[in-house]
């Protein structure tokens, strides 16, 4: 149904006064969470005005916190190598630019949805190494790519058309006009809660469905989301205490790799470890960092501090995802812990 991949509902993450489609449900509590029911006749719009408050005056997340994979399996394969593998200057080259991607035989179903793309396009390195093995792999087609956390599932929409591995440069201008549209719905959101955000929203009193046709249009707004500075809530993250950096939100994905620098913690932005929650430090884009809470300036963090919550009129009174992992890592090859028995 990928008229319905997005409901002309505004991006949030408080819930909006009269959504019955999304806002939690006393009556069915599970829904959205492992609990699903049929798609209501429509129209699946929402044309309030102002963010859902109980009666003592708090708003609600539209996530709740919950760990929705807490007991369960996770399949992972998972490596490890010395740095001395994939370069002959270990000293020198100190950044590992990472991305997965995914090829289905061309006799599979999807692949008919997948428009076919120049081969130079999906296969650049065919260009200069025409051997038998680009002969096999023009059996297959590029259908899915995972470099950078939400470069795909935020950015991308995860549009079929948009699976171009970690050569994503031409969707720079998209990912200006997504940033705009999500900045409409999570803008006003943190403004409500208090904080300071970085796009511009006009002061709108509660988030709104709106979308960009160009990237001109969108820039205005976006331009401080996209460039400022990343924090982190300390330098921990520069273990050597060397002069690399802060990232800024345009560094981050394009191309669609997953940059690990060895010369840090490889915490997001700087790589992604397991322990990374990086879907709330997403949200963080959206915080001002030049603003300051309680004597201390905003950082990438913020969002995933308990004390912060317990100090916000919100039900519930987690971050907006679990803090940590329902069964500790190892410290040690694999990493992961051992499956559950079951």
């Amino acid at each position: 149904m990928p008229d319905l991949r997005e409901l002309p509902i505004p991006k949030t993450f408080l819930e909006l006064e009269g959504n019955d489609l999304f806002n939690f449900d006393p009556e069915n509590p599970m829904l959205g969470r492992g609990v699903k029911k049929d798609l209501p006749p429509g129209p699946l719009t929402w044309d309030g005005d102002r963010f859902a408050k109980d009666e003592q005056g708090n708003f609600r997340f539209v996530y709740s916190g919950v760990d929705a994979q807490a007991g369960k399996n996770v399949n992972a394969i998972v490596l490890e190598l010395p740095l001395d593998f994939v370069t002959n200057d270990p000293e020198r080259d100190r950044i590992v630019n990472v991305w997965g991607e995914s090829w289905v035989l061309k006799a599979a179903n999807k692949v008919e949805t997948i428009p076919d793309h120049p081969f130079w396009l999906e296969h650049p390195w065919a260009l200069l190494d025409l051997v038998r093995l680009d002969d096999e792999l023009k059996q297959y087609k590029l259908v899915d790519t995972v470099g950078q956390p939400f470069a795909d599932a935020a950015l991308s929409e995860r549009e079929n058309n948009r699976q171009l591995g970690a050569n994503n440069f031409w969707l720079a201008p998209h990912f200006v006009k997504r940033l705009g549209h999500l900045g409409w719905g999570f803008g006003p959101s943190i403004s409500a809660l208090g904080f300071e955000t970085s796009f511009d929203h006009e002061h709108s009193p509660v988030s709104v469905h709106r979308t960009y046709a160009t990237a001109i249009q969108a820039f205005p707004r976006t331009a401080k989301t996209l460039f400022q500075e990343l924090r982190l809530p300390d330098d921990s993250w520069n273990k050597h205490g060397l002069d690399i950096p802060l990232k800024r939100p345009i560094d981050i994905f394009v191309p669609n790799v997953c940059p690990i620098d060895m010369d840090t913690t490889g915490t997001w932005p700087y790589g992604r470890r397991l322990e990374d929650q990086v879907a709330t430090r997403f949200l963080s884009l959206f915080l001002d960092m030049e603003a300051e809470l309680d004597g201390k300036p905003y950082d990438l963090e913020m969002l995933n501090d308990q004390a912060l919550w317990d100090k916000v009129p919100i039900v519930p009174k987690t971050p907006p995802n679990p803090l940590q992992n329902d069964v500790d890592f190892l410290a040690e090859f694999p990493y992961l812990a051992e499956p559950h028995a079951h």
